[in-house]
């Protein structure tokens, strides 16, 4: 006769053939995207701010970063200029010591290094085993957001890894250090925003002076020495703001598309949701607050609602993904093929701008992954209690 612990794993079947079925389109996109020439694109802006940083001049300026991109064959009409606040520039000012075709071979192995040691860094944070720690790297694999800024040469690999990092630092309860490792969630503070407020909320709640502390300081130190090394880089920063603005990108951007782009307040609309929906749920779960209960949620409402978002920042989300994946989503077919479904609805556009605000469609399908995942999981208690010893004769 069967054992209980055999009964188990056949009621929840190998997760394996489907995976790969599911997964294989998934990861030939990621593939090919990561591994494709790598293009005149995003790191451009990074190398460029670095560079003008290095040589004193103004890192926001669009003429002078044009003259740069115009150098290395940038072609087309409009500029590409880096809209990270100060506290980045010591950050791009590593790049810009490099010839560019250096600094973006470079980033491209750290940042693809980051990105698979934060997905095992995450699968084990989330109570996932080593053995299996195989599914976390194919769940990165076939996220396509991560391949996007993989390609592209985002910095938004760093800010995962920051990310990581103060998990793993706020389980350790080393509070200081974990706010120093923030540093990393501001470099677009405008990605996980709502992260950056619970994270405040929380700490004045629970009385962890030292993680805010440990936060200031190194915002603190990042900024303070960019303004050592060039004192007018904080006024230049005022020059990001009308390029921002002029690009239509996340669900604001959608809305600006259809109602008017000069609207620029409705850049900010999801932005209204966002906090109204965080205030609910920071009123509704502040007493029992769990970082790794609440947060994967948080983070793709976070970057979601943010006023300033495209396809490949919702690398951020990733954390959502594999934590759920550690409870075995993996399983469900139905997830799976919305897995597959989704990510196919957000690349089909081919448009930067529509691709961002289809990926609010993240949030719908993990509220539904959870609860699947969750009904699993009692379909499970529900056929190990029924196989009980008395039951299943050794």
């Amino acid at each position: 006769m069967e054992s209980t612990a055999a009964i188990r794993k056949r009621k929840q079947g190998s997760p394996i053939p489907l995976a790969i079925l599911c997964c294989l389109p998934l990861a030939a996109v990621s593939l090919i995207t990561m591994f494709g020439h790598p293009p005149l694109s995003d790191f451009i802006t990074y190398w460029s701010a670095g560079r003008l940083f290095d040589l004193r001049q103004n890192p926001y300026s669009m003429a002078q970063t044009l003259v740069l991109e115009r150098g290395l064959g940038w072609s087309r009409e409009f500029t590409l200029v880096m809209l990270c606040p100060p506290w980045t520039l010591p950050v791009v000012a590593l790049a810009g010591l490099f010839p560019f075709r250096e600094a973006q071979a470079g980033w491209f192995w750290i940042a693809l290094l980051l990105n698979g040691g934060s997905a095992v860094a995450l699968w084990r944070y989330f109570g996932g085993a080593w053995r299996s720690a195989w599914i976390a790297l194919v769940i990165a694999l076939t996220f396509t957001p991560l391949a996007g800024a993989q390609f592209l040469g985002q910095i938004t690999p760093l800010m995962l890894a920051s990310l990581t990092a103060f998990l793993l630092l706020m389980r350790a309860e080393s509070w200081f250090w974990a706010g120093v490792s923030l540093l990393g969630l501001v470099l677009k503070p405008q990605l996980l925003w709502l992260v950056l407020l619970a994270v405040l909320l929380w700490a004045l709640r629970e009385k962890k002076v030292s993680l805010l502390l440990g936060g200031l300081v190194a915002a603190a130190a990042a900024t303070a020495g960019a303004l050592w090394f060039d004192p007018l880089a904080s006024h230049y920063f005022h020059d990001a703001y009308g390029a921002a603005m002029a690009t239509d990108c996340g669900l604001g951007g959608a809305l600006r598309l259809m109602f008017g782009h000069d609207r620029r307040w409705l850049q900010y609309v999801p932005c209204v949701a966002g906090v109204a929906w965080f205030g609910w749920y920071w009123v509704r779960h502040r007493r029992t607050w769990s970082w790794r209960e609440d947060l994967p949620l948080l983070l793709i409402v976070s970057v979601a609602s943010s006023p300033y978002c495209w396809l490949h920042d919702f690398i951020l989300i990733l954390p959502a993904w594999i934590a759920l994946g550690v409870r075995g989503v993996y399983r469900s077919v139905p997830v799976m093929a919305g897995w597959l479904i989704v990510q196919g609805v957000v690349l089909i556009p081919g448009n930067s701008a529509a691709s961002a605000a289809l990926s609010a469609l993240w949030i719908p399908l993990w509220l539904y992954a959870r609860a699947e995942t969750e009904r699993m999981e009692k379909s499970r208690a529900a056929g190990v209690t029924a196989a009980t010893p008395a039951d299943v004769p050794a």
